[in-house]
């Protein structure tokens, strides 16, 4: 599977912002979004936390992970910090570290980051933010600051591997992070397979017009800004029978012998 890109010059649409619900607890986490990795590597988060509220609170700070990313990092259970913020925009920083395993795989490993002040800000907490840690082969070719970055949901690695049901069609869903100060197109193909097994959707731009069919040929992303692309395998019935057939045929000629 690869995505091309293109890079052009346009002036950026207007994006309304939603107001959010005041929250007395503001999160900043450096850096923001996947971080990338290689098996040996220790990876550092930094979270500031700032108290908005007008009451003085603890704060704690831990994660929530299952026992593929507990491979990853080693860990037994999850490091936690706890901080203690005076009311009026007082606030403090605190720092994680991620031991990559020196024997990892590379893959999307998940993990949950939660804010918790259960005693103080029961109404407003806990927190959570879902995010990952991608780990690269030793050959791969470092990530720059604003490179694109590209992820697949459900995410995947070699210790958890999709599940295809012969039955019904697989999707996926790639998300796309437009990290550069320009406009982008991005495209998605899948080389190694023939065109009836897979089906590439992208979403709609909204100048196709009413009662126009426009065939989208490619995601447009503004700088710092996410999309998705919706990707579906489908293999034939027929050559996906077959090749049932034949490894099952395989298995029994091994029993066999």
């Amino acid at each position: 599977m690869k995505i091309f890109k293109s890079n052009y010059t346009a002036s950026n649409k207007g994006i309304n912002d939603m107001q959010a619900k005041f929250n007395p607890l503001q999160v900043i986490i450096n850096p923001p979004g996947i971080q990338f990795g290689m098996p040996g590597d220790t990876i550092e988060l930094y979270i500031v936390v700032i108290n908005q509220g007008n009451q003085s609170a603890v704060i704690d700070l831990y994660f929530v992970f299952d026992e593929v990313f507990q491979n990853l990092t080693g860990w037994s259970s999850s490091p936690r910090e706890s901080l203690a913020l005076a009311s009026g925009q007082n606030s403090d920083e605190v720092r994680f570290e991620f031991q990559i395993a020196a024997n990892a795989l590379p893959g999307t490993y998940d993990y949950t980051l939660v804010v918790d002040s259960p005693l103080h800000y029961p109404q407003d907490t806990p927190i959570t933010f879902a995010n990952q840690i991608k780990v690269l082969l030793k050959e791969q070719t470092a990530i720059r600051v604003n490179d694109p970055t590209f992820s697949i949901r459900p995410n995947t690695n070699p210790n958890k591997p999709l599940i295809f049901n012969p039955s019904e069609p697989l999707q996926v869903e790639v998300i796309v992070d437009n990290r550069s100060s320009l406009v982008d197109r991005f495209r998605l193909s899948c080389p190694d397979l023939d065109d009836d097994w897979f089906t590439i959707n992208y979403p709609a731009t909204g100048f196709e017009g009413p009662g126009l069919v426009s065939d989208v040929t490619a995601l447009e992303l503004n700088p710092a800004t996410q999309g998705q692309i919706l990707l579906k395998f489908h293999p034939p019935g027929i050559l996906l029978r077959e090749a049932i057939r034949r490894q099952s045929a395989c298995i029994q000629k091994t029993l066999q012998t």
